[in-house]
């Protein structure tokens, strides 16, 4: 207020308020006027509670004088933050057995904005084609939409965008991928590659041969998809069968004669999955094949008779016969000896013996021939027949079979008789010694025998001692040994038959034997006779082979540090080439007791599959080294180890909760801080303990997800510290943890569907029911508010939005409306943005009162009647409504009038009929009241009926009756199709005609109308319920008495195109193999039409735009027509309609293509890897990580790598690579010197059969290092 230079200002500053100098003061050119202006970018995220700017002006008096203001700054808030996710990538597991509207995860988003800025919506925008998920806008929890199934899919990747709700153009937002792996649950049975086939397996194997191997599959995964075998006959069968490989094999000896020739085995194939194991049979039809293993025997041997001399040429004088035990083997017949001059002839096939020559010019009186029989393969041992050619037959003919070795001595006595009379005689006795010739060969007393015998049998173990006898004497009975069958394993020793062992066996090797071991007689003069026999030995396994890891050098796998306790971690396999038990491979890990701490870790002993016991720790322990035993059962046991490495990946994403601090007031290594452990308290392990960089400080991290609901009193941490010290000291500490309620839980309703009745007469405030929500959060969070959100449009109903009670507000009509719908929304009262809400619909009925009088059509009318009509006749029929329902609705009819009136009424159909003859002139006209009758009340209808009389002479006649009616069946309803035409000569109401249908209008779809005989539709037609009526069509006049004539009606009901076809199956699913090759027929299928004609005639289509497959119009059949991909396929039937458009229906048949091995590896490098490497790097280094892809699925998808030695080159690469992951390391220390570049060939190879590969290069070029130190002098 001062003048002159004391009232000029200086200045105008800011002097506090604004630290960071956003804002700043600049003068205007009018005199004491300043711009507050911002000088930098402001951000109320940064200042929410915005400035308060202090002010300060300077005059330039003298002293200068200054003065202050504050000026507040408000921040309006700007739409310039977007939506953050908790993590940029989630990832979570869902059953495949999860019903539709299964919550999956809460996705957390939070923007820095405020009110509408910072309200996010959320949605999913990729990886959802299928629409098998939603996400709630609100909420952000994302639920299943339909049933999910691992064997289609098994791992979605969804990106979902949240976009906050600012202004439109000034929104922001951001998106997070969420990978949802499909847990495979065990909802496959196993199936068989062959469900049902015929095997063919030779007598005589032995034990333990196999017959054939069965493969079953399993769309599930994991332990669900691991199969085991088993025989499922009650009935015990030679054959057993390898529980996991599916090998069937023999479990004893089989023989064609003796045992069953055909066998019906169960096979079972079960998988191991939870909580129940699934099977499936199959059948297997095994027929034992017939072995030539026996020798054909004679039935008659050694045989002796008579032949005259005179018998002619071509008689036959004996038949042989010999059979087999073997099935379908045909016999042939020898002769071996005695017929050099062919005087006898031998049929082959019949044995027959006949004679070939004259026998006449013989000059010894005795013939022998030796014969034998053969089946192909072996030979009966030689018989003999004894010919003694004599000129008159002393006995019958009849041959003599006897064993010619039976007697060697005979003593006759010799008589001589003179022809004197009387006679004289002397006599004398003569020894006779017959003899022995080389007539029989040596016999067995088994032709074939089997024998077991332990692979580790020491040399000289007698197998069997074989024992041949011969009926000859001296040197022709004296019997030597041989072994005919060339090995080095056995011998016979020739004097005694003893078979012994002469070298080292193996099963492994050879498991059976077929020793073929001869005897030969001695033979004093000619050829030696012999026989065989079969010994077949049979090498029974010992225990001699360890089991074998397919990776013996050891296995390595990388695992999460998250993942749950008993995830599987890794299958490891071991192969035992021993049988039984001693092949049956087991695992167990082998401890070290020199550790502290125990792996957490374990293996199943059947199957191999290595699983967490409890959670990992990155922090804890990078990597832990396993040793893994495979053992097998057999006696001693023999076992095999190897190395499992598992390396632990670090999980970054843990938040930190609490940051401790440990001391140890001692000092040096005393006071050093070994471990801070959680001990007790978070028994789920929702927390964990991490080091910081900062010496004895710890970070308390949230591990897992945390919730409230399931640890409402929250945790108890008790942490022990321990140091370095000795002896190491330790102390607990316990650190309280409280959780705070998260807004995570939607209100829920008791019901989805409230079903209720209220009267029609409640009065308004009624109280219908109680709606029960709960919602498992506390404190506001869980403090629920209630509301009509749809429904309830005319505001009939309230709900007390505290306690969920509904009332009515307003008098219900049922004749109004019957039944309300409501939607009842619950909302919680969190925090804005994190309000949850459900709903639940509530039916309500409104129960129909008796409140409404019955109400006829017409309430006042006039009726004539002619008199002389008999008692019964009809004279009209009165008609009530009422609005009311059920019973409340059902009227019956009476007659109110107080004195008697000639006429009655039906009390439920209203018509009313004459009850006696009414007389025109002896009765008068007469007025009388209806009454229908209700529940509740009653209203009146007033009828006239006058009479009239006169003669009726004529029967009334048709004039041009239709011959035929033909109606389409759509025509619509009120239709004149055909007028009828009558006259009647008589006058009057003699003459007066009225129009009806007698009969056969069952289905009351016609009208004939009574004054103009209009032929009309009434009811709806259906050709294909009814394609012909016969009416009677009858005409009446109104005479007395009455006269009528009756005529036959045709009417035929003409097609129409109103029904579409209808497939067989709507929904058919079917496999194919992808090399199906073109026209090869999935399915024919099958419409109807009951349609007829063209209407009717079927045409089929493929909708699916498709060149995979096409569809044959006129027989349906789906047919190959190109590569196939699993898709479902729309066929439409579409019939013919001779008018109008044409009608269909669809079908889907879904087929899915089998995956064959078609698809080779392919590098993800094809051109070749080129990697550089220091020479120094240690023995065991990565060098590089190849990989492989193979489009195939299972085993021929699954990609194994290997290293392609070059068998010209003189040294082995220094290099390996894994199997499974590609991964190549040194084997031993690499010189650059020595060689700078190594080119090696890595081979990708798939797991089907065949299997295919794909090669490629790796060149590896060693970097020099200089090894060589320079020393100055």
């Amino acid at each position: 207020m001062d003048r002159g230079i004391h009232g000029r200002i200086k200045s105008l500053d800011i002097v506090d308020g604004d630290p960071s100098g956003h804002f700043r003061i600049r003068p205007t050119r009018r005199h004491g006027e300043y711009n507050i202006e911002v000088h930098q970018l402001l951000d109320r995220e940064a200042a929410p509670q915005g400035y308060n700017l202090t002010l300060r002006a300077v005059d330039w008096g003298t002293p200068p004088r200054q003065s202050y203001k504050v000026v507040p700054v408000h921040l309006a808030d700007a739409n310039d933050n977007v939506p953050v996710f908790s993590r940029e990538i989630y990832e979570v597991s869902v059953p495949e057995s999860s019903p539709p509207n299964t919550p999956i995860i809460r996705l957390k988003v939070s923007d820095r904005d405020i009110g509408k800025n910072a309200q996010v919506f959320l949605e999913i925008v990729g990886g959802n084609e299928g629409g098998e998920f939603r996400v709630n806008p609100d909420t952000g929890m994302l639920y299943t939409v339909v049933p999910l199934d691992t064997e289609t899919k098994s791992l979605y990747t969804l990106t979902v965008s949240a976009i906050d709700q600012g202004n439109s153009g000034t929104r922001k937002q951001s998106s997070a991928k969420v990978k949802i792996n499909v847990a495979d649950i065990n909802d496959n049975d196993p199936v068989f590659e062959l469900t049902n086939t015929t095997i063919w397996v030779d007598e005589n194997e032995p034990a333990g041969t196999t017959v054939t191997k069965v493969t079953a599959r399993d769309r599930d995964s994991g332990e669900n998809a691991y199969i085991s075998y088993s025989i499922a006959n009650l009935n015990e069968v030679p054959f057993d069968i390898d529980h996991f490989s599916g090998i069937i094999r023999t479990s004893k000896l089989i023989d064609y004669e003796s045992m069953r020739r055909q066998y019906i085995l169960r096979i079972r194939a079960s998988d191991w999955g939870l909580p129940y194991r699934r099977q499936t049979e199959m059948q297997l039809h095994i027929r034992v094949r017939d072995v030539n293993d026996n020798r054909p025997q004679f039935e008659r041997t050694e045989c002796s008779l008579e032949v005259l001399r005179s018998t002619p040429l071509g008689t036959e004088v004996f038949t042989l016969s010999a059979i087999d035990f073997d099935a379908g083997n045909m016999i042939s017949y020898r002769m071996v000896a005695g017929n050099d001059d062919g005087c006898f002839n031998l049929d082959s096939s019949s044995g027959i013996i006949s004679i070939g020559c004259n026998l006449v010019d013989i000059p010894t009186g005795r013939r022998e021939i030796n014969v034998t029989a053969t089946d192909g393969t072996h030979f009966a041992d030689i018989t003999r027949i004894q010919f003694t050619l004599v000129h008159i037959r002393r006995t019958s003919g009849a041959p003599e079979c006897r064993e010619t070795e039976r007697e060697d001595e005979y003593v006759l006595n010799v008589t001589v008789y003179d022809l004197g009379h009387p006679q004289k005689s002397i006599s004398k006795v003569l020894p006779v010694t017959v003899l022995d010739e080389n007539d029989n060969p040596p016999k067995f007393e088994k032709s074939l025998t089997s024998f077991r015998i332990p692979e580790n049998a020491l040399n000289g173990t007698v197998v069997i001692v074989l024992n041949a006898t011969d009926a000859d004497t001296g040197e022709n009975g004296r019997i030597r040994y041989s072994l005919i069958t060339e090995t080095k394993d056995f011998k016979v020793d020739p004097d005694t038959g003893a078979v012994t062992v002469n070298g080292g066996l193996n099963r492994e090797q050879q498991e059976v034997y077929e020793l073929r071991i001869r005897a030969t007689d001695g033979a004093e003069r000619g050829a030696s006779l012999y026989s065989d026999a079969i010994v077949r030995v049979t090498v029974e396994d010992i225990n001699d082979n360890a089991p074998v890891f397919s990776v013996p050098e050891g296995y390595t796998v990388r695992v999460r540090e998250d993942i749950p306790r008993g995830t599987l971690v890794i299958v490891v396999m071991a192969t035992d080439a021993d049988t039984g038990a001693s092949g049956d491979v087991a695992y167990k890990l082998v401890m070290d007791e020199a550790a502290d701490d125990i792996p957490p870790f374990r293996i199943d002993e059947h199957s191999g599959a290595m699983r967490t016991t409890s959670t990992l720790d990155f922090e804890e322990r990078q990597i832990h080294t396993l040793t893994v035993r495979a053992f097998d059962r057999g006696h001693p046991s023999l076992a095999t180890d190897t190395t499992v490495t598992v390396e632990i990946v670090d999980d970054s994403n843990a938040h930190i909760f609490g940051i401790v601090r440990v001391e140890d007031m001692d000092r040096g290594i005393h006071g050093r801080i070994k471990s801070l452990d959680i001990v007790d308290g978070d028994p789920s392990g929702h927390f964990r303990i991490r080091p910081t960089r900062r010496h004895g400080e710890y970070n308390i991290e949230v591990h897992q997800l945390l919730d409230r609901e399931a640890a409402p009193q929250g945790y108890n941490l008790t942490l022990r510290a321990v140091d370095w010290g000795t002896p190491p000291r330790q102390s607990y500490k316990v650190v309280p943890v409280h959780l705070a309620d998260a807004n995570d839980n939607v209100p829920v309703f008791s019901r989805e569907i409230y079903e209720v009745s209220v009267p029609e007469s409640s009065p308004p405030n009624t109280p219908i029911i109680r709606l029960k929500v709960s919602d498992r959060d506390i404190g506001k969070n869980a403090q629920v508010f209630l509301e009509i959100v749809g429904g309830n449009e005319g505001g009939e109903f309230r709900v007390n939005p505290d306690t969920g009670m509904l009332y009515t507000v307003v008098p219900l009509d049922t004749e109004t409306k019957s039944l309300y719908t409501l939607t009842v929304s619950a909302i919680d009262q969190g925090n804005s943005g994190t309000r949850k809400q459900s709903s639940a619909k509530v039916k309500i009925n409104v129960a129909d009162i008796n409140d409404n009088d019955p109400v006829f059509e017409l309430t006042n009318t006039t009726i004539w009647v002619d008199e002389n009509e008999p008692a019964g006749t009809t004279v009209t029929k009165v008609t009530a409504r009422d609005r009311d329902s059920g019973e409340n609705a059902y009227i019956s009819y009476s007659i109110a009038n107080l004195n008697e009136v000639p006429f009655d009424i039906d009390h439920f159909s209203g018509i009313i009929r004459t009850s006696k003859l009414i007389d025109y002139e002896s009765m008068r006209r007469h007025e009388k009241n209806n009454m229908p009758r209700s529940d509740s009340s009653h209203s009146e209808d007033f009828v006239s009926l006058p009479s009239r009389y006169g003669e009726n002479v004529h029967t009334p006649e048709f004039i041009d009756f239709p011959f035929e009616v033909r109606i389409n069946e759509t025509v619509p309803l009120g239709t004149v199709v055909a007028v009828i035409r009558a006259r009647d000569r008589d006058l009057g109401y003699n003459g007066k005609l009225v129009f009806g249908i007698s009969d056969g209008d069952n289905d009351s779809v016609f009208r004939l109308d009574p004054e103009t005989g209009e032929f009309k539709v009434i009811g709806y037609l259906d050709r294909e319920r009814e394609d012909e009526y016969v009416l009677n069509v009858t005409v009446y006049d109104l005479g007395h008495p009455q006269k009528s004539i009756s005529k036959v009606l045709p009417v035929t009901v003409l097609d129409e195109n109103d029904n579409p076809p209808k497939f067989e199956k709507s929904l058919t699913s079917f496999r194919i193999p992808e090399n199906a090759l073109n026209g090869t027929v999935v399915i024919v299928l099958n419409a109807t039409d009951a349609d007829t004609g063209e209407n009717g005639r079927i045409r089929y289509s493929l909708i699916t735009e498709t060149k995979d497959f096409k569809v044959d119009p006129d027989t349906g059949a789906v047919t190959v027509n190109g590569d196939s991909i699993v898709n479902n396929r729309r066929i439409r039937a579409t019939d013919g309609a001779e008018r109008g458009a044409s009608l269909y229906s669809d079908a889907i048949v879904r087929v899915t293509v089998e995956d064959i091995n078609d698809n080779a590896p392919v590098f993800s490098v094809p051109e070749g890897y080129t990697v550089r490497v220091r020479e120094d790097i240690p023995r065991g280094t990565l060098v590089i990580v190849v990989m492989a892809t193979d489009a195939d699925t299972g085993a021929s998808g699954d990609v194994a790598y290997k290293l392609v030695m070059d068998e010209a080159a003189d040294d082995i690469p220094p290099f390996r690579i894994d199997e499974h992951s590609g991964a190549m390391r040194t084997t031993s220390t690499l010189d650059f010197e020595e060689r700078q570049i190594h080119t090696l060939t890595v081979r990708a190879f798939d797991r089907g059969h065949p299997s295919l590969a794909t090669d490629t290069t790796v060149t590896v070029e060693i970097v020099d290092v200089n090894e060589i130190a320079i020393r100055h002098c």
